[in-house]
């Protein structure tokens, strides 16, 4: 019995371990991408102080603001899989991720329009290009 549940137990760590590597290789590639668009945009450094400004304060990339929505639909996962079911619970759960990703979604919506200010036509149109080759 004690070799089962090693085995399981050591299938779940190199799960895991592959999921992280393969994580941190799609990481390290969605960098190399951004870089790469940013020397594509040939920004000024003005341009860059101001982008650097706005997606500093982009609450759809600000980790808390994640990790608030990540414990929210663990919280209704559990809620609905909870028996007996608590169906207001549920619903004020549902409620409660739906408002965060509805203002996770108009920060980052508020940012693309400021970003959008400081580019030029014709490094929007490169920016444009770029986010159709990621499609």
């Amino acid at each position: 019995m004690k070799s089962a549940w090693f085995g399981i137990l050591l299938g779940a760590l190199l799960a895991s371990l592959a999921y992280n590597v393969v994580q941190h290789r799609r990481a390290e590639a969605e960098r190399v991408a951004v870089d790469q668009i940013l020397d594509d945009l040939d920004l000024s450094d003005q341009q860059v102080e101001q982008l650097s400004s706005y997606c500093a304060g982009c609450g759809c990339l600000e980790d808390g603001a994640r990790e608030q929505l990540r414990a929210a639909e663990q919280e209704l996962t559990l809620a609905i899989s909870a028996d007996p079911l608590d169906e207001a619970a549920v619903r004020q759960l549902t409620a409660r991720v739906a408002e965060l990703r509805r203002e996770m979604f108009e920060s980052c919506v508020d940012t693309i329009l400021r970003v959008r200010g400081v580019l030029s036509a014709e490094q929007r149109s490169v920016l444009h290009g770029c986010c159709q080759d990621c499609r």
